[in-house]
Formats: structure tokens, sequence, C-alpha cells
């Protein structure tokens, strides 16, 4: 792939980005040096060695959903905002 500023200039107008020439120049030579990196890595011989998709085990961090009440208050009973039993959010 031939990184130039013509590709860098792309990539920041798609990302609404606006560059001076300094900076096109400097991410320019970053971009290729990425670039590089990467082929390194594709280069690596790893016949042989076995998949892992994900290194670390992984495990539930998130809580319990329950109903909390503090102070022996039902807080869901102070907003106007709920639906049922829950908290109703903004439509995304």
């Amino acid at each position: 792939m031939d990184i130039n500023t013509d590709l860098v200039r792309f990539v920041a107008e798609t990302s609404r980005l606006k560059l001076s020439r300094d900076e096109l120049t400097k991410f320019t030579e970053e971009f290729k040096q990425v670039i590089g990196a990467f082929s390194d890595i594709s280069q690596v011989k790893t016949g042989g060695v076995e998949k892992a998709l994900h290194p670390v085990k992984i495990t539930n961090v998130l809580r319990k959903d329950s109903s909390l009440k503090k102070n022996g208050v039902d807080n869901l009973k102070l907003t106007k905002h709920k639906k049922q039993d829950y908290y109703e959010g903004p439509v995304l």
C-alpha cells in the first residue's frame, strides 16, 4: 500500500479532521511506520502455534441487576421517566 499525503488527507477528511501541511507531512511518515510495523508482524512464522482468540479469561464484572432502595426510599418512585418497573432512557 502506498502511503502518501493524498491518502492521509482523505483519511483526515473522512474523520472530519482539518490538518495543516506540517501535520499532513508528520502523519504521513507516522502512518508509514505503523503500516511497516504491521508488515513486520505479518512476516513472523506462526506455524504450529495454537490460536488464542482471547488470552485473558473473561469474567462478568457487572453486578446483578436488582431494585435498589437507598435510605428506605424507592428511587424509581421519584422519577417521571419510568416505564413499568424500569427507568426509561432516551431513544438512541
